[in-house]
């Protein structure tokens, strides 16, 4: 049998977003499979991840129109943020990094109504959404583009995963 080719690289779209995406990735999602923030830096041209919870911790630019995309507790902005901010890792790990990194519990939070999906991972909320699809669905509420494309990266890392666990055609 032959071993799943899981790699995205050469498969996705690259998106010119307007809004910069900025992915606090808890360090222990870092190297998993199942992990979707990781598609940002694939297809969003204006975005970044850094990596919470190591000893090297970057300062991060919260100044201006920067807003948390959060499960609960608030809105979508009437006009485009400059930045939302985005906790990826597990519920645990995502809710205590939404109190712990500087910064981030006093910003505006955008929240998001569920859209029901296949999963990778058990969900634990009913508004429950994997990284890449709240981001895809965050830019789409707010207007910019790179909705789309990280839609199909996700649609493509669930299906390969599926594959690679023996739960789908290959």
């Amino acid at each position: 049998m032959q071993t799943p080719r899981l790699c995205l690289c050469g498969d996705v779209r690259m998106a010119r977003n307007a809004c910069e995406v900025l992915v606090v990735r808890h360090f222990r999602e870092k190297n998993l499979g199942s992990n979707s923030g990781r598609l940002v830096g694939l297809c969003l041209e204006n975005s970044r991840i850094v990596d919470w919870g190591t000893r090297e911790w970057p300062e991060l630019d919260l100044s201006g129109d920067t807003w948390v995309l959060a499960h609960e507790g608030g809105t979508v902005p009437a006009e485009m943020p400059s930045r939302i901010v985005v906790m990826d890792g597990t519920w645990r790990q995502a809710h205590k990094m939404l109190r712990r990194v500087p910064g981030v519990a006093d910003l505006p939070r955008l929240t998001l109504p569920a859209v029901p999906r296949e999963r990778m991972r058990k969900q634990h909320l009913e508004n429950g959404m994997a990284t890449a699809e709240a981001i895809a669905a965050a830019l789409d509420a707010i207007g910019d583009v790179g909705g789309d494309e990280l839609s199909e990266a996700y649609e493509l890392q669930v299906a390969r995963m599926r594959v690679a666990r023996g739960r789908g055609p290959a």
